[in-house]
């Protein structure tokens, strides 16, 4: 295996990875929302909104790696 071919499969590791976590931020943000409305703007969730945005970024600048 060549060491540009070990670098694609690494990078494209992390993008299935960072994919991975922002299902599963979604799913989470969505259950907050539907079954603890009140609890959807405090802190913890918008941290927790925040990191699922800086996710989103990252899979971005993952994906314009390797066009």
């Amino acid at each position: 295996m060549k060491a540009d071919d070990y670098l694609e499969i690494q990078h494209r590791a992390r993008l299935v990875r960072a994919r991975e976590v922002q299902i599963f931020c979604n799913d989470v943000l969505e259950r907050v929302r539907r079954e603890f409305p009140e609890m959807y703007s405090t802190s913890a969730v918008s941290q927790f909104r925040a990191y699922s945005d800086s996710n989103i970024r990252k899979i971005k600048r993952l994906e314009e790696v390797y066009k």
